[in-house]
């Protein structure tokens, strides 16, 4: 971060943990930015944030999307309890 603080940072989702860490570190060294998930069509992670619990279904097919490094359907088991908490 430099020396201004930002207002908000956009972090694209797939599995979680990019965004996971990223708003563990914002947290830490600059708690006033807003870290804003940035997710494909049919992610659902708005939704699992909002109910505040997993709303993914196992085995679902990958995302169809140009962002190809986005198709994970769903965010990971692992990652899920951090980004609920730091998102």
């Amino acid at each position: 971060v430099g020396e201004e603080p930002l207002d908000a940072v956009l972090v694209p989702v797939s599995g979680g943990g990019m965004i996971a860490g990223v708003g563990v570190a914002f947290r830490a060294l600059s708690p006033h930015t807003r870290v804003i998930a940035v997710e494909p069509q049919g992610k659902h992670l708005a939704a699992s944030l909002a109910a505040g619990q997993s709303l993914w279904e196992a085995g679902l097919p990958p995302l169809t999307t140009i962002a190809d490094g986005c198709r994970t359907p769903a965010v990971g088991k692992v990652t899920w309890p951090l980004c609920n908490d730091v998102l």
